[in-house]
């Protein structure tokens, strides 16, 4: 049982992210190309892709929807990849317009707010500000990878193992991107592709579509899904003093911020009648 959840969710996007590594050596576009085929081998082994219905898509297929839009935001500039991954508002309506009869406004204005934070993310540099091909601050994109912690134990104990499992895989896809762009140059002379540090902020689209598809389908509650974004707000709001912090003030903070979120979100969720 744990090995038929761990092939999917770590091993398979592992040992795709890894290839994909060893492949930027020589393809800049490579790592692309491995994100891709990592999440969507991800989906298509929990999920599977429903190929006779591309066109009537449903909440689940917008997973892998968002992270065609993050793919190829990262492909571009700064502006130009945010202003790409605008493209996920229509694809969020269009997948759930199911729901439309019972979603009030305020749901899907409340929808489209979650989906313009990741869209801030990458248009405010949250991973590289300067834009710099390289940066030494190892810990910082730690704040965009940390909100997977949060969101896959705590979709999975409120009811969705296969949505907690690809939460899962995108946090092992983000982790090798956080550890390539950011650890390799500290441990060998390698020119690592730009492309590896801006798929890292732009992969917070399909992970926030992965919350509000658990808010959907799985009825989690809001609050608890609100709980995982607080390493992004700590991470955008005291990102200067965090960059002039040692580098273990950095490690403590984003323990703290991730590991607060996680207790909340957990006791928020448990089911009652484990309790008695």
């Amino acid at each position: 049982m744990i090995g038929d959840m761990l092939l999917p969710t770590v091993v398979m996007p592992l040992l795709v992210m890894l290839a994909a590594a060893a492949a930027s050596l020589r393809l800049s576009w490579a790592p692309a190309v491995g994100v891709l085929l990592a999440i969507l081998g991800a989906f298509g082994w929990i999920q599977g892709f429903r190929l006779n219905h591309l066109l009537e898509p449903a909440a689940m297929d917008g997973l892998w929807l968002m992270t065609l839009v993050a793919v190829l935001a990262a492909s571009l500039g700064r502006r130009q990849g945010a202003a790409l991954m605008l493209l996920g508002l229509p694809i969020s309506v269009w997948v759930v317009w199911v729901f439309a009869g019972s979603i009030g406004p305020v749901v899907w204005v409340s929808q489209a707010l979650a989906l313009l934070v990741p869209v801030a993310l990458v248009a405010s540099g949250a991973d590289n500000p300067d834009d710099s091909p390289t940066t030494t601050d190892f810990w910082m994109p730690g704040f965009l990878v940390a909100p997977v912690a949060v969101l896959a134990p705590t979709v999975g104990l409120a009811g969705s193992i296969k949505l907690a499992e690809i939460a899962g895989a995108m946090g092992v896809v983000m982790a090798v991107c956080w550890w390539v762009a950011r650890g390799a140059p500290l441990i060998a002379d390698w020119q690592v592709p730009r492309l590896w540090q801006r798929l890292l902020p732009c992969l917070t689209l399909p992970l926030m579509w992965v919350a509000l598809t658990a808010y959907h389908l799985v009825e989690v509650p809001a609050v608890a899904l609100l709980a995982a974004a607080l390493p992004w707000l700590v991470g955008s709001l005291f990102r200067a003093r965090l960059e002039a912090s040692r580098w273990w003030l950095k490690l403590v903070v984003l323990v703290l911020v991730t590991a607060l979120p996680l207790a909340f979100s957990l006791w928020y969720v448990w089911p009652e009648q484990s309790l008695y």
